[in-house]
């Protein structure tokens, strides 16, 4: 895979990430700690007016998605001295998107289920242990693009490819993060960039 852009705050920065932008080579990283979030099944409110069935779609996850955003914004900002900087970062740009959602190890992994005492297996330690439990991978997806929206992109129709890795946090303090790698995508899926 590509490498990710690495600048200290101290760069030359602005001119720098912009270049890094418009080049699309390398991916930008962010990390934010905490359990990855699924994005929930459409809730529904309904009720009836003059005869008429209403219902409006409720999106439970609302408060949770701005918070993502909230945090995954000045992360980026942060991270890569971006505070000039008008978003969406990609208005139009197509857009290439990896995501690993590292969940909450469950306490039946540490010794004698405290987290204090550490792993069972140390060997599972600094691991991708695959996570086959629920949420699903696409949920938890759906989440992330739909709050890094206006962020990173103007639109989610730009993702022109996701990849989502769902794994266990299997490094202290074991409690959930999510790494977003994100990048313009410039040059036909298949070629050498890619592969």
């Amino acid at each position: 895979m590509d490498d990710i852009i690495e600048l200290s705050s101290g760069s030359d920065s602005f001119g720098t990430v912009v270049e890094e932008m418009e080049r699309g080579d390398r991916f930008f990283s962010i990390t934010v700690m905490g359990p990855p979030q699924p994005k929930p099944s459409p809730s529904f409110i309904s009720w009836m007016r003059n005869g008429t069935l209403m219902r409006r779609v409720v999106n439970t996850a609302a408060p949770q998605m701005l918070t993502f955003k909230e945090t995954f914004n000045r992360q980026l900002r942060d991270d890569y001295n971006l505070d000039g900087m008008p978003l969406p970062m990609y208005p139009r740009a197509a857009v290439d998107i990896d995501i690993w959602c590292h969940r909450k190890l469950p306490l039946t992994w540490f010794v004698a289920s405290d987290r204090q005492r550490g792993l069972s297996n140390p060997n599972t330690m600094n691991s991708h242990v695959p996570d086959k439990s629920t949420p699903d991978a696409d949920n938890l997806a759906k989440f992330i693009c739909d709050a890094i929206n206006g962020v990173v992109y103007a639109d989610d129709r730009q993702i022109a490819r996701v990849h989502v890795t769902k794994t266990f946090h299997t490094t202290p303090p074991y409690t959930g993060m999510t790494v977003v790698k994100f990048k313009r995508v410039l040059y036909p899926f298949g070629q050498r960039h890619y592969e």
